[in-house]
């Protein structure tokens, strides 16, 4: 099990616009249709940046 820590959420107007830079810890990215209550293709896109927290 791994904990994360979110540093980053943005709503894009489509994928293009995510971009994934080059990182040096281990970090997750999650993506997901937006807005939530929204059925079907979704215009937009939620994303959130996370990086993991060391265990001490």
């Amino acid at each position: 099990m791994f904990r994360y820590i979110v540093t980053q959420i943005d709503i894009a107007d489509n994928l293009s616009e995510i971009t994934i830079s080059s990182v040096e810890e281990p970090t997750l990215l999650l993506v997901t249709c937006y807005p939530f209550r929204y059925s079907g293709n979704a215009p937009q896109k939620y994303v959130v940046m996370a990086r993991q927290i060391k265990e001490a």
